[in-house]
């Protein structure tokens, strides 16, 4: 059997009570990283970028740990047909930066 798919990615912190955060969600352009350190160093960058776009200071950002579905002929048809949710095997919020 296929080993799951551990990827990392970004957002604005945001408490989820419902942990909805995959259920409505689109694929950003150049937003998934394969390690930790990539995504921490893209946020840093983000965060010294931003000041002009968030003039009230940058919110703080959670970087997320995802574990998919083992990458096998199956698991794209479930990502195409039913969306993220159910190709999401698990999530973490391992570091919030701000």
């Amino acid at each position: 059997m296929s080993e799951p798919c551990v990827l990392y990615t970004y957002t604005i912190q945001s408490d989820d009570p419902d942990n909805t955060r995959w259920k409505y969600a689109e694929l950003p352009d150049r937003a998934y990283f394969s390690t930790l350190d990539e995504v921490r160093a893209e946020v840093i960058d983000l965060r010294e970028d931003t000041d002009e776009v968030f003039p009230d200071g940058v919110p703080p950002i959670q970087i997320e740990r995802i574990e998919t579905l083992p990458v096998t002929k199956d698991s794209p048809l479930i990502l195409l047909n039913k969306g993220l949710e159910p190709f999401i095997t698990d999530y973490e919020i391992v570091e919030i930066l701000g």
